[in-house]
C-alpha cells in the first residue's frame, strides 16, 4: 500500500522539481559571483548545491519507476542550502 502511494507522489512531485529548474538557470549563473565573498564553507555548499539541483532532478525522473523515494532527493539538496545559511 506504501510503495502505491509512493508511486503517485513521485511523477507531480518530479513535475514540481522541474518547474522550479527554470528560476534556477540564473541561479546557477549567478552562484559563481559568491566566490567574491571569500573561500567560506557556506559559500561553496551554495554553488555545489545550485550546480547539482539539475543532475537530481534528472537522475529522479530516470530512476522515479525503479525507486519511487528519488523523487525527495532535489528536496535533500535545497535542505542542504538552506543549512548552510546561504
Amino acid at each position: 500500500m506504501k510503495r502505491q502511494t509512493l508511486e503517485k507522489v513521485a511523477t507531480p512531485l518530479l513535475i514540481l522539481w522541474t518547474v522550479l529548474l527554470l528560476p534556477g538557470v540564473p541561479l546557477a549563473v549567478a552562484s559563481l559571483m559568491a566566490v567574491d565573498a571569500g573561500p567560506k564553507l557556506s559559500v561553496y555548499i551554495f554553488i555545489a548545491s545550485a550546480w547539482t539541483y539539475p543532475i537530481s532532478v534528472g537522475v529522479g525522473w530516470l530512476l522515479k519507476d525503479k525507486m519511487p523515494i528519488i523523487a525527495f532527493l532535489p528536496a535533500a539538496i535545497i535542505v542542504v542550502w538552506l543549512i548552510s545559511g546561504s
